[in-house]
């Protein structure tokens, strides 16, 4: 969970990283150490670990380019979130339960699994869907 939040707080961020804005950079670098910290919690693989070490020290040797101020927050960036977040959000939540589909009762289907991803992120789990070895 801590990597899907992390992902989309650097999904927010890159547009601010890349108008090089020194609040987004303390952010990320933010981010990035507390998935440094939190892949190994989380059972990750060793490679998660490493790439997040990785991002980390290189926004620490490149933190002379990040002087811009923030810019002010504003509806219409909000407005470009949403729609971009719920289409990260269903393609994620679709092609892991497509890649799962053997493990699924009842069968996968794409409308049952929109319904199923749009489902948990309102936090309604009332779906008939079950997954699992035991499930066959």
């Amino acid at each position: 969970m801590l990597s899907v939040l992390v992902g989309l707080g650097l999904l927010l961020l890159a547009d601010q990283l890349a108008k090089r804005k020194r609040t987004a950079w303390r952010i990320a670098l933010a981010l990035f150490r507390r998935q440094h910290g939190g892949a190994r919690g989380e059972g990750l693989p060793p490679s998660a670990t490493v790439w997040s070490a990785l991002m980390a020290v290189t926004l620490l040797l490149t933190q002379d380019r990040f002087r811009a101020a923030p810019d002010p927050p504003s509806l219409w960036r909000l407005a470009r979130f949403v729609p971009t977040y719920l289409a990260a959000v269903l393609s994620v939540g679709v092609a892991s339960l497509y890649l799962e589909r053997h493990y699924l009762r009842p069968e996968f289907s794409l409308s049952g699994a929109i319904s199923t991803v749009l489902s948990g992120l309102v936090g309604w789990m009332a779906t008939t869907s079950t997954c699992g070895p035991g499930s066959r």
